[in-house]
C-alpha cells in the first residue's frame, strides 16, 4: 500500500459524534506528509453525507466527475472545521481531490491564516 499523499481520500476510523465507538469513513488528507511529528500521523478533514449549509464546508455532488475522483459515491461536503490526527497504518487511498486550491483558500480562513 502506497503512503498517503495531500490531497488523497483516504478511509479512516473516525470517533461518532456520541464518542461511544469508531466507524469508518472518508477524510481528506490535509497535511503534507514530508512534515510529520514522531507519531506517524497526519491531519484529514473529515467527509460526510450529512450535508448541511456551512461556510466551512466543500460541496461535492454525487455523479461528477470530481466526486467520481474521489471515490465518493454520495453528494458530500468536505469538512474543514472537522480535522482530526490520523494515524497513517489506518489510512486507506480511495481517491483524489481534483480541487485543493479551493480546500486551501477555505483552510487559510478555517484557520485564520491570512
Amino acid at each position: 500500500m502506497s503512503e498517503p499523499r495531500r490531497g488523497d481520500v483516504v478511509r479512516v476510523p473516525l470517533l461518532t459524534a456520541d464518542r461511544t465507538r469508531y466507524l469508518h469513513h472518508p477524510a481528506l488528507v490535509v497535511q503534507d506528509p514530508g512534515i510529520k511529528g514522531p507519531f506517524d500521523k497526519l491531519l484529514v478533514a473529515a467527509v460526510t453525507s450529512h450535508v448541511r449549509p456551512s461556510s466551512t464546508r466543500i460541496l461535492v455532488k454525487s455523479g461528477t466527475h470530481e466526486a467520481q475522483e474521489m471515490g465518493l459515491p454520495l453528494t458530500s461536503q468536505i469538512c474543514l472545521d472537522d480535522l482530526s490526527a490520523v494515524p497513517t497504518f489506518a489510512m486507506e487511498v480511495v481517491g483524489r481531490c481534483p480541487f485543493m486550491s479551493d480546500v486551501d483558500q477555505l483552510l487559510r480562513r478555517v484557520l485564520a491564516l491570512r
